[in-house]
């Protein structure tokens, strides 16, 4: 991944990221869309999710990998906290 010039691969590297690309933009949905769409990463190696997770989080895992590479405002306003369930 690389965002705005920087690159990382780790995954504690690209939270750091994600955390200060929402300092800078002080978009806090930043970090929560960042936390979802790790969620689904992690879900595709083990398979904890219930369909319902899946569906109700999609959309907000778009909003963000959509204002990430397209430097787009939110769709979505308000994001369950990080690590926790939807």
């Amino acid at each position: 991944m690389q965002v705005e010039g920087r690159t990382g691969g780790k995954h504690h590297e690209l939270r750091e990221a994600a955390q200060r690309l929402a300092d800078e933009r002080n978009d806090p949905t930043i970090q929560s869309g960042f936390a979802i769409a790790e969620k689904f990463h992690a879900n595709f190696y083990h398979g904890f999710m219930e369909d319902f997770q899946i569906e109700s989080d999609r959309p907000l895992v778009h909003d963000f990998v959509d204002r990430i590479l397209f430097d787009r405002p939110p769709m979505v306003t308000e994001f369950p906290p990080p690590g926790g369930e939807s």
